[in-house]
């Protein structure tokens, strides 16, 4: 007997939705980003949040405040709330904001990132789909070797090994 295949609820696909509907220009960074990437469930890195790249404009990031408010998230930077009117100064210091729904869901909105401008990435940026949800995913691996941090480093170490099995593999040794 075959087993009935039930759709899997995505939230970040919803949030997603909601920027794309309010033509929010975001990019998709971080380990999330990669994920996207994989070829296989055994490729994908376990993340806790979803890592958003935001064009750093007022008119922007304040679409992208009001698209996480209509969903219920809570702002916040360093523990402390933020609010619409905040954004100015957020832009200003280009700090990052946690956004948090009743269920845990956590993003976070970044408005640098090592090594590359908003424009360099989401010209290069690739398109994936979520069921019927477009998805913006920047190309990581520079970014990644560009910050040099630690659990960057170790990523890039991890990734490397996986692709020099998934290329042996491919070749049939």
């Amino acid at each position: 007997m075959a087993k009935s295949v039930r759709p899997v609820y995505d939230p970040y696909a919803d949030l997603i939705a909601g920027l794309n509907k309010a033509h929010v220009d975001y990019v998709v960074v971080g380990m999330s980003g990669i994920n996207y990437y994989a070829s296989s469930a055994r490729d994908i890195f376990g993340t806790q949040d979803l890592d958003l790249f935001l064009r750093p404009t007022l008119a922007n990031v304040v679409k992208t405040f009001r698209v996480f408010q209509s969903l219920g998230y809570e702002m916040s930077i360093e523990g402390r709330a933020v609010e619409e009117k905040d954004v100015r100064e957020i832009l200003r210091r280009k700090r990052t904001i946690l956004a948090v729904n009743p269920d845990g869901i956590t993003f976070k909105c970044w408005f640098s990132v090592s090594g590359f401008s908003f424009r360099q990435l989401a010209a290069d940026a690739s398109v994936f789909k979520a069921g019927d949800v477009l998805i913006r995913v920047g190309k990581l691996l520079a970014s990644k070797k560009e910050a040099g941090r630690p659990k960057d480093k170790l990523f890039l170490n991890r990734y490397e090994i996986l692709l020099k099995e998934k290329m042996k593999n491919d070749m049939g040794f």
